[in-house]
């Protein structure tokens, strides 16, 4: 009598299991898991990784059935990049979270034990986007096979969009959109990071998320009430840093600032204390204020030249000048918790100055600026200059992977003190501090496009 054959088995384990990170019997066609669970089991070893990562479900699909195939194909991508998705979620919190904490951890993580199990094609987007913005290539991965930046995007972009189209607005939907614009900002895509957090104001509108009253709290995580005004304040701090690198200038700003806010308290910046349990919501509270001030010079860089506009511009430059001389004195040993609101106000000197230069150089300008304008505006130039290639020196001492502890405005500033260096201190004397900070920071751009292409 011939033997009984063996049931047959999988050479690895599925997509689910393996984006749950337990163990799978790799039975066939489905496993245990899958088959108690009603899930429909995948095993995609032998699909290549590449332009095939990208979803294209059927537009013939009910509602229910294409948050099911989302929330599979997100489990798939992911399973290609060889991250689980708790070491996804880890890296986050331990990363962009520190600049941009717009999520509430506990709501995040108790969606995330459901992962699978009850398919919403909302969350798995924000998974994708938050593993993107994640995402390093280990080049000592045993089966030799690299998910590349690009398809990851373009696979967030796409699964983003079909949410979009067979749901309305949602918390999880607009945090994915504010994470995108955040990668396309990180690569140097502008306009287009741009036009992707505008997306976001809308969608926070039409959705009726709670606008903020006040500061970020100084709380250790942002709790689940608060996560409507946290992610508010993520958006009129992302529009704000594009609106001053696109190509298009005079866009008009589709998020509002809260105008109930005490935006700059000098007193309460000096005396309340920084500690390990509130650090993090502190250097996000100081990158708001930091926020309202570019805001306010935004707006008086709009208007009409005029001796008013003079006064109004000195102001914000001391305005400015202090709030960095405090927030870099508040807690030097987390200068990093900081670097969010140090470099948005950084960004506000490279603006307000530019533009005087601009005005004293123009000989059909309406308003005579004072004589000592000029060298002045120069001499803060060089000094915010020197300041970004200090940065740049510390940041290269980090590995690729890391570079995404920082925030973004960080290479808007790179972008800056380049231009600056190109349009006004032309030609450069070698050997010159110019000329080493020219090097330096053409540098640290190149780290920045090889970790995120």
């Amino acid at each position: 009598m011939s033997r009984p054959s063996s049931p047959p088995f999988a050479p690895k384990v599925c997509s689910t299991c393996r984006a749950r990170k337990k163990r799978c019997d790799k039975a066939l066609p489905s496993c245990g898991y899958c088959a108690a669970k009603g899930l429909q089991c995948q095993y995609h070893d032998e699909r290549p990784v590449g332009l095939d990562l990208i979803p294209t479900p059927s537009v013939s699909e009910t509602s229910s059935t294409v948050e099911a195939t989302v929330c599979r194909e997100v489990q798939r991508i992911i399973s290609f990049t060889g991250q689980y998705l708790d070491e996804v979620s880890v890296r986050y919190f331990q990363s962009i979270h520190w600049y941009l904490p717009i999520i509430s951890r506990q709501r995040f993580h108790a969606h995330l034990l459901s992962f699978g199990a009850d398919p919403r094609a909302d969350f798995s987007v924000l998974m994708l986007s938050i593993c993107m913005l994640t995402y390093a290539p280990d080049p000592d991965r045993s089966d030799g096979r690299h998910v590349d930046h690009s398809t990851l995007y373009l696979a967030a972009k796409s699964l983003f969009s079909l949410a979009q189209t067979i749901g309305r607005p949602s918390l999880n939907l607009i945090q994915a959109g504010i994470l995108i614009a955040v990668y396309e900002y990180w690569r140097g895509e502008l306009d287009r990071g741009f036009v992707s957090i505008g997306g976001c104001a809308r969608m926070a509108y039409a959705a009726g998320l709670k606008r903020p009253t006040s500061l970020p709290s100084m709380d250790n995580d942002v709790y689940p009430d608060e996560e409507d005004g946290s992610t508010w304040w993520g958006i009129c701090m992302c529009e704000r840093i594009g609106v001053c690198d696109i190509s298009i200038v005079n866009q008009p700003l589709l998020s509002i600032m809260p105008t109930e806010v005490d935006a700059f308290s000098p007193q309460e910046s000096g005396c309340v204390p920084s500690t390990p349990s509130n650090i993090y919501q502190d250097g996000f509270r100081q990158a708001m204020r930091a926020t309202y001030l570019l805001d306010h010079l935004l707006e008086v860089l709009a208007a009409p030249e005029s001796e008013a506009k003079q006064t109004h511009l000195q102001e914000l430059d001391n305005s400015i000048q202090v709030f960095l001389t405090m927030t870099m004195q508040r807690f030097p040993m987390a200068s990093g918790v900081y670097c969010g609101g140090i470099s948005i106000a950084i960004r506000g000197l490279f603006l307000l100055h530019r533009h005087v230069l601009a005005q004293t150089k123009d000989p059909s300008g309406d308003v005579d600026y004072p004589k000592g304008a000029y060298p002045s505006s120069r001499a803060a130039l060089d000094t915010v200059t020197k300041i970004v290639s200090d940065i740049a020196t510390a940041r290269q001492q980090l590995s690729p992977d890391r570079l995404d502890a920082y925030p973004p405005t960080y290479a808007y500033l790179v972008r800056a003190a380049l231009q600056y260096i190109h349009e006004e201190c032309q030609p450069l004397t070698p050997g010159s501090w110019l000329w080493e900070a020219e090097k330096r920071l053409q540098h640290s751009l190149e780290l920045l496009k090889r970790r995120w292409r």
